[in-house]
């Protein structure tokens, strides 16, 4: 089974919230404070937020990037 884990940054790396796991995507992307889907480059903004996707052992699968416009 897979499950999700997400990080909405704030401000760089200085203020984060962590919440999950959850178990599907929508759900995981319900909890985003960020809804526009964006590639990696989402890590420069200075707020995003980001669901890892994992496996049963906690292998990241897939990442996620949200932006807002």
């Amino acid at each position: 089974m897979r499950e999700y884990q997400v990080i909405n940054w704030a401000n760089y790396s200085k203020s984060s919230a962590n919440a999950g796991p959850f178990d599907s995507l929508q759900s995981a992307k319900d909890y985003c404070k960020h809804q526009e889907e964006h590639g990696a480059e989402a890590q420069s903004w200075e707020e995003y937020s980001e669901i890892f996707e994992c496996d049963e052992a906690g292998n990241i699968l897939n990442v996620y990037y949200f932006v807002t416009h």
